[in-house]
């Protein structure tokens, strides 16, 4: 499946061509934020992106709901890891949680 919004879940690229005329907003006018944690710091991205991308005609995008954070110790766990990345979505066909495929 060739999925150019990351993070959606589905492909949305037909469903509204406004994204493709959408500005980057001026960051530099936004209030800074402290981020304390990888967990916070990723609430704060999915939040922050999930309101630029709504703006843009997209209401239907959607971020997974939580996330598994690891540290990349050394070669083999990082090999296994992109092994994982490459091969999981040949395997959704079979994901009963995963009735459409998405």
């Amino acid at each position: 499946m060739n999925n150019s919004i990351v993070g959606s879940g589905c492909d949305l690229t037909n469903k509204n061509e406004s994204y493709k005329k959408w500005t980057s907003p001026d960051l530099s006018l936004q209030k800074p934020v402290k981020i304390k944690s990888l967990s916070e710091l990723i609430g704060v991205f999915k939040t922050t992106s999930s309101k630029l991308i709504h703006r843009t005609g997209l209401p239907d995008f959607l971020w997974q709901r939580s996330f598994y954070d690891h540290v990349i110790r050394n070669e083999r766990s990082l090999y296994k890891i992109r092994k994982y990345i490459r091969y999981n979505p040949l395997k959704w066909y079979i994901d009963k949680n995963n009735p459409m495929y998405l």
